[in-house]
């Protein structure tokens, strides 16, 4: 049902609209024999027309739940935006269904629109694009790349050079989030975020609203969005992440519980804070949108932390001690109105219950929630905070570009198929990642069980990338293959060749916690011992091994868990990591030094990495395979407990 405050307003104005749009089409008609001019007929006519599908439209709005935040003008924005992109979607669902039928054909379309438009570029030439005309005369003539290849492209482009690697310029640069080592800089182009916005909006909209029928077109989400920093390349070109909201947007972004000028605040503590005010004022609430896991973990312990001071401004309508800008917070406070009383009464009553299932007691009408899992927390989120909200990952894909899609978004396993008209793909089995020049599988070529690193050509110039996904084909969607995402193959622990990915590294991590006494896992990050060499000169000749990092639930006294236990990583890491268990045999890797780092370690890392890199907050993932000197000083400057193993005697 519709928000009480604007239900009597809608009905009265489908009514004036009906009355008017009657007699506009009256005179119109009854106007057609007698003498007039005909343009009073043709305005006549065409308001009539106009009022009564106004009329229609603020009747059928009347019946549905409404945001708590909407005036009727939002309202009516909100129904139009929405249903015009369901209905641009559903035109252009013909295309994608005949892609995943067939998937090569598409590939090859794809490849030829890509070398039609960049064959002519300085890249292009030197690597003689215009000679391919297939998926097998690339894979023939052009080499595997990674970033290093494209550099010096960019750095062209950067300075504002034109044709080098793309005959479009470049609309601004995405830069990665360099979860992998250093970050990288892509060329967005106009065309290329153009069809980006179809998939992430179009396409997702339209499977969340055929999934959750019942939810109604006019709720709202949160979305946990933090402003990057305003960059600029030495041309002057916009540097940002690929999820960069551009102001020209602020428009679009009624759909959210948050005003737009809280999608600019680039202070992660600010941001998230007035998008919890806001999102908690409304409780017709209908879903959460967050990039990563992480960044829904984050937000929820920062509510834990100032629930009062949000249940007061949304009963007074004020903002809080929030470092804003004075017309930004004006803003702000107008959208509060006077307060809500009731609505804050009813958040106090939940929160002093705990915070056990919270998201759904405070949004008893949420459908979703919508984030990737990329640091492994959904199981946690969901025995927590999330009890009994369905969450899921929308799609496949990075800065580098959208990989999949996920159709089955209640499942409660994400699951993606691939997306033959946006990406060229290759496959290079799992098996052959380490060789020099390993051979590649196209997209009708994979089998079911498969694992695979995932290659990729796009429009913005990159050709035979090694992106670094690893994937596992699960089953086929009409011809094209489903996928779950497996690790990232820059994240493995390599000390000694035995190539540790971090799905079996997080495995181990929580069976082995799951063991010791009355405590959960709350965070955890593996270094490799050659990073210390970096750190202190030391030498590189000591036995390797991993430096495990474990935040707890609780603070535990060094009693509490003996070394026993500490040993049951190492036994959960050789039981199911073959080729680590045969290191371990040989002698050539020692036991993991475990260390338990005070409460609020992690905390202490987001803002390190955010403060020293060009991630952003909603780039932000957990490193879960420490990659700097910095980093290592950082975590063991704040460790409370070791452990006394091989590893720990080593690294004394």
């Amino acid at each position: 049902m519709a928000h009480r405050s604007i239900q009597p307003c809608l009905l009265l104005l489908s009514c004036v609209s009906f009355i008017i749009g009657v007699n506009g089409l009256n005179y119109c008609f009854h106007s057609l024999n007698a003498f007039g001019a005909m343009w009073k007929r043709t305005i006549s006519g065409t308001l009539g027309i106009i009022c009564l599908l106004l009329s229609l439209v603020t009747v059928r709005i009347s019946t549905l739940r409404i945001a708590d935040g909407h005036t009727v003008i939002t309202a009516i924005l909100h129904y139009v935006l929405i249903n015009c992109t369901l209905l641009r979607n559903e035109l252009r669902m013909r295309d994608y269904h005949s892609a995943w039928r067939n998937p090569r054909e598409a590939q090859e379309k794809l490849l030829q629109d890509i070398i039609q438009k960049n064959g002519d570029t300085v890249y292009g030439r030197q690597h003689k694009l215009k000679d391919v005309h297939f998926l097998n005369d690339l894979r023939k003539t052009h080499p595997l790349t990674t970033y290093d290849h494209y550099r010096s492209y960019i750095d062209r482009m950067a300075i504002g050079e034109k044709g080098v690697l793309t005959s479009e310029a470049p609309m601004r640069f995405a830069l990665t989030s360099g979860t992998t080592g250093k970050a990288k800089m892509w060329p967005y182009l106009k065309s290329y975020i153009s069809d980006s916005y179809k998939i992430m909006y179009g396409l997702v909209s339209a499977i969340t609203f055929k999934t959750f029928n019942e939810r109604s077109l006019l709720q709202q989400d949160i979305w946990l969005y933090t402003a990057p920093k305003t960059r600029f390349t030495e041309g002057g070109i916009l540097m940002g992440p690929g999820s960069l909201i551009a102001p020209w947007m602020k428009k679009f972004l009624l759909i959210f519980s948050t005003p737009g000028e809280g999608f600019f605040i680039s202070r992660p503590f600010e941001a998230t804070y007035i998008h919890l005010l806001f999102g908690l004022r409304d409780r017709n609430l209908g879903g959460i949108m967050a990039n990563f896991t992480s960044n829904l973990m984050s937000a929820m312990r920062q509510l834990e932390h100032c629930w009062q001071d949000i249940v007061r401004d949304i009963e007074h309508g004020t903002i809080s001690y929030l470092n804003l800008e004075s017309d930004v917070q004006k803003k702000f406070s107008k959208s509060l109105g006077s307060g809500d009383p009731e609505r804050a009464a009813e958040l106090k009553t939940e929160f002093e219950k705990g915070f056990d299932g919270i998201i759904r007691r405070v949004w008893p009408h949420i459908h979703y929630i919508n984030a990737v899992d990329s640091a492994g927390l959904k199981g946690v989120l969901l025995d927590t905070y999330a009890k009994g909200v369905p969450m899921y990952a929308p799609g496949l894909g990075a800065t580098e570009g959208m990989m999949g899609i996920n159709l089955w978004i209640t499942s409660g396993k994400d699951e993606f198929v691939l997306l033959p008209g946006y990406t060229v793909f290759e496959f290079i089995p799992e098996e052959n990642m380490e060789d020099e020049t390993p051979e590649t599988l196209f997209l009708d070529e994979l089998t079911i069980d498969g694992v695979y690193e995932i290659v990729i050509t796009q429009l913005f110039g990159c050709y035979r990338f090694r992106y670094g996904d690893v994937i596992k084909i699960t089953r086929f969607h009409m011809n094209t293959p489903v996928a779950e995402f497996m690790y990232r193959s820059g994240q493995m622990l390599n000390v000694v060749s035995e190539k540790v990915d971090q799905r079996t590294v997080q495995e181990a991590m929580c069976a082995a916690v799951d063991q010791w006494p009355d405590v959960q896992i709350r965070d955890y990050a593996v270094a490799e011992s050659t990073l210390l060499a970096e750190l202190d000169n030391r030498d590189k000749t000591v036995c390797p091994y991993y430096i495990v990092f474990i935040e707890l639930d609780q603070d535990p006294d060094s009693g509490d868990i003996d070394q026993d236990q500490y040993c049951l990583i190492d036994s959960e890491l050789q039981r199911l990591s073959f080729t680590y268990k045969s290191y371990r045999e040989k002698g050539c890797i020692a036991t993991p030094s475990v260390h338990i780092v005070k409460p609020g370690t992690f905390s202490l890392l987001h803002d390190f990495i955010l403060t020293n890199t060009t991630t952003t907050a909603n780039q932000y993932k957990v490193p879960r395979k420490l990659r700097t000197p910095q980093m290592l000083r950082l975590m063991l400057d704040n460790s409370a407990v070791r452990s006394n193993t091989f590893g720990r005697m080593a690294e004394l």
